[in-house]
């Protein structure tokens, strides 16, 4: 019985306080590669809890769209945001998808992470990166984060990500990618991701996050009463950057690494 788990209900007010939890969007001046919009939105694809979501927020964007196929992961991210993300992106209609200025995406890693077969392409989890592909076809955001597995990079002798990045490059995108670790975002815990950033047509002015935070002990980041949901240091980083971009004179004036 869960009832009878030593750990069960220890955590009720930490739950509680997500739940609770107002936002304060950050005035953030955004680059011209946006044009004069105030406020950015945003679709947020296989979104999980809402990783993405709350450094979204935190920036003073606007959700429009949720995804994710786990159903304990939409109830959360309702109770979370009000919003009620669709389910199985396999279902979803690209044209169905409201317009948007970014997309997010964490598509799934199992296919390519270290802790599975490594199957890629050839799971069907591996395949859901083509749905997000027709989405981001049909809609056209002026620019999308997407985040993986850092195995990514190296899986299948690097050919996988370089069909995901010849499939991106193939709509216009201007695209880079870089492997962060949590260790150097102040977070007590060694998690390598790959983040994939693209941008319709060229741009300037777009530079990855270098500004190391100190590792903080989990000593230090435990509360006893928490109150306040902080965003994940890494997606904001890379998302700041990303919102300070400007368009380029000429298309393609920033080469892909």
């Amino acid at each position: 019985m869960i009832n009878d788990n030593p750990l069960f209900g220890r955590f009720d007010d930490v739950v509680q306080a997500v739940l609770n939890t107002k936002h304060t969007p950050q005035k953030l001046k955004i680059g011209d590669f946006f044009g004069e919009k105030k406020q950015l939105t945003y679709a947020d694809m296989f979104c999980g809890i809402g990783g993405f979501h709350a450094a979204a927020d935190s920036l003073g964007m606007k959700c429009v769209f949720a995804c994710d196929i786990d159903e304990d992961a939409r109830k959360a991210y309702e109770a979370n945001y009000g919003i009620r993300p669709e389910s199985d992106i396999c279902r979803v209609e690209p044209s169905s998808v409201p317009d948007h200025d970014v997309l997010f995406a964490g598509f799934p890693c199992q296919p390519f992470s270290i802790i599975g077969a490594q199957a890629g392409f050839a799971d069907a989890r591996g395949t859901l990166f083509f749905e997000l592909a027709k989405i981001i076809e049909a809609k056209q955001p002026s620019a999308f984060v997407l985040e993986n597995v850092k195995q990514l990079r190296t899986h299948n002798n690097g050919q996988t990500l370089a069909r995901i990045l010849e499939i991106l490059r193939g709509m216009k995108y201007t695209v880079d990618y870089k492997v962060f670790n949590a260790l150097n975002f102040g977070l007590p815990q060694k998690r390598e991701r790959i983040l994939i950033v693209g941008f319709k047509g060229g741009v300037e002015g777009f530079e990855w996050p270098d500004k190391k935070m100190a590792m903080r002990p989990l000593s230090e980041l435990l509360e006893k009463k928490p109150d306040n949901a902080v965003p994940v240091p890494i997606v904001r980083a890379v998302l700041e950057k990303v919102l300070h971009a400007k368009r380029a004179e000429t298309a393609g004036s920033r080469k892909a690494a």
